[in-house]
């Protein structure tokens, strides 16, 4: 199945995040619980979310490898952190994106939506600058609405 590249521009982002290493049948619950705690902070301190979720790859996740990844919330306004919940600023600029739907979002066919940005940014001349971006527009399913975002120079 052929996957659609587009360019865009992304804004940097303010988001409250949580990072960690769990291998593929934590995934699901790791990132359910996260946004879970994400979430009940940012309500606590009217800290509204501004955007959809999304999860930041710094390593491979399978059966074997463990990331990490880095679980994030947009959020505006300021928020008081608390335990491993960090706050920072994602930065923002051109990037890859590859809409996914339905079972293109499930692992391990999710992979190929990975492979289609960084595929299209070597053979464009680019670089990634940074890890790829996994934003979650509904939660996992057939109705699934996906994006792989790869901010790239």
């Amino acid at each position: 199945m052929k996957y659609e590249v587009t360019v865009k521009i992304i804004p940097a982002q303010q988001v409250l995040s949580l990072t960690h290493r769990v291998t593929v049948d934590k995934l699901d619950v790791t990132i359910r619980e996260s946004l879970t705690t994400l979430a009940t902070l940012s309500n606590q301190q009217n800290a509204n979310a501004d955007a959809a979720p999304l999860g930041i790859y710094y390593g491979a996740i399978n059966m074997q490898e463990d990331g990490p990844i880095e679980i994030c919330l947009p959020v505006n306004g300021h928020v008081a952190v608390e335990g491993n919940v960090v706050l920072k600023e994602l930065a923002g600029g051109k990037a890859a994106s590859v809409a996914l739907v339905g079972n293109q979002c499930e692992f391990p066919e999710i992979l190929n939506g990975y492979d289609a940005a960084a595929d299209w940014i070597q053979k464009n001349g680019y670089e990634t600058a940074g890890p790829p971006r996994e934003v979650w527009y509904t939660g996992p399913g057939p109705d699934a609405k996906w994006e792989i975002v790869w901010v790239f120079k």
